[in-house]
């Protein structure tokens, strides 16, 4: 019964991790500068794996393998904005 209940444990929390990425992907689809990065957002995807991550019990259930940071960027033009380049666009997130 335990090992149910860890399968769908496993699933919950993976979704949860991709549902977050996709609250801070909406968050930041208007920021242009991300200190973590030096340049705008980066919008996040989840990829998930089969297998849990700790306490593997027959490689059952589903766990987050990695969280991407994808280069996909869109162009505005605003010349107004401090972070326009010399035609005056502006790079934002690709979301």
């Amino acid at each position: 019964m335990f090992e149910a209940i860890d399968i769908s444990t496993s699933g919950l929390v993976a979704q949860r991790v991709r549902l977050t990425a996709a609250a801070m992907n909406l968050a930041n689809v208007d920021t242009v500068f991300d200190p973590a990065t030096g340049g705008p957002y980066q919008r996040r995807s989840v990829e998930f794996a089969a297998g849990m991550n700790r306490c593997d019990r027959g490689g059952q259930g589903v766990h987050v393998s990695e969280i991407r940071r994808e280069k996909v960027f869109r162009t505005e033009y605003d010349p107004s904005n401090p972070y326009a380049d010399e035609n005056g666009y502006v790079k934002l997130p690709g979301i």
